[in-house]
């Protein structure tokens, strides 16, 4: 027999391990005797709950006294799918698990955050407006202010330590496969930024606005509006390249590039072109040398030729 420490609140450091089928047998026990402060460890009934529970909890290790009181429990089921809950999404404290009682939903639906889906199927658009607009008007008050200034704090503090800093890397892993493969099924585009410049590269037409990742590129489509912009994507070596314009009618594809940027991109322009010979395609490598031929100036009016200027700055030999 374990000796116990006779202070206040006992020795919880001798926590006894009960493998699964002496807690079951325990739990027989318990129900057969039918008081419901009998305790199957000290074979004898409590004056108080808190004092049968106390017996229990300084007496049997973690693990093995969450399953006892999981066995006591109920059947609950998950709120999305409607499965049974098992022992996993039970905890008989929060110095257990970090949260008390039951979860809404399985481990697996947790992880799929099903929620969200309920959520988008249940509530209308104008109460999903109007949750977000008091979410915003509330992170504008002090208290909301100061609660983002403290979860930012907790989770600096958090990804410094070693067990952040993997979830952080295995994080980055997950959306960079998810990212690639979005790209490479077309149901994703890079956001515009302009890679060679800090330019704004856009064109207006009919007062739509439409937007490039350099002024060659807006010129370029500017004049030869019948080609598809960013639709042919390559995957080559696990990397999804995505080409610049593709004509249809004349199955030819364009890549847009500096002559000083070849070589830094030499795997894209590789891929593209590899690709082009595997599907029949013309390609068109468009630099400073040929990029005036595809250009009609006369074409450029208002804020538009403001991309043109842009263009001329690397255009050689113009008169």
């Amino acid at each position: 027999m374990i000796a116990r420490n006779k202070k206040k609140g006992g020795n919880r450091t001798n926590r006894l391990y009960y493998s699964r089928d002496k807690i079951e047998e325990l739990v027989q026990i318990y129900k057969e005797n039918g008081n419901l402060l009998f305790s199957p460890i000290t074979n004898k009934v409590h004056d108080t709950q808190l004092s049968w529970r106390c017996s229990l909890l300084y007496n049997i290790d973690k693990p093995s006294v969450n399953y006892f009181f999981y066995l006591l429990e109920e059947p609950h089921f998950s709120k999305y799918s409607k499965e049974r809950l098992d022992e996993r999404s039970f905890s008989y404290s929060e110095t257990y698990r970090g949260w008390t009682g039951w979860k809404k939903y399985t481990p697996e639906e947790i992880k799929k955050r099903v929620w969200a889906r309920m959520f988008n199927h249940s509530v209308s658009e104008d109460r999903r407006s109007a949750i977000s607009n008091t979410l915003k008007e509330y992170n504008k008050t002090p208290e909301g202010i100061s609660q983002r200034i403290k979860k930012s704090a907790r989770m600096r503090k958090y990804y410094a330590t070693e067990a952040g800093r993997e979830e952080k890397r295995k994080l980055g892993q997950k959306q960079s496969i998810t990212m690639k493969r979005l790209i490479a099924s077309g149901n994703y585009t890079p956001t515009i930024t302009n890679t060679w410049t800090h330019w704004d590269a856009k064109i207006i037409v009919n007062g739509t606005i439409r937007r490039f990742r350099s002024s060659w590129e807006a010129c370029f489509w500017f004049c030869n509006q019948h080609c598809e912009y960013e639709t042919i994507r390559v995957t080559c070596q696990d990397k999804t390249f995505v080409s610049d314009f593709f004509d249809r009618t004349t199955n030819t594809l364009y890549e847009i590039k500096p002559r000083n940027r070849y070589n830094v991109e030499i795997k894209k322009m590789t891929a593209l072109q590899n690709y082009c010979k595997q599907n029949n395609l013309k390609f068109i490598w468009i630099n400073e040398n040929n990029i005036k031929s595809y250009i009609n100036e006369s074409l450029f009016t208002g804020e538009n030729t403001l991309q043109l200027k842009q263009l001329k700055k690397a255009w050689k030999n113009l008169k």
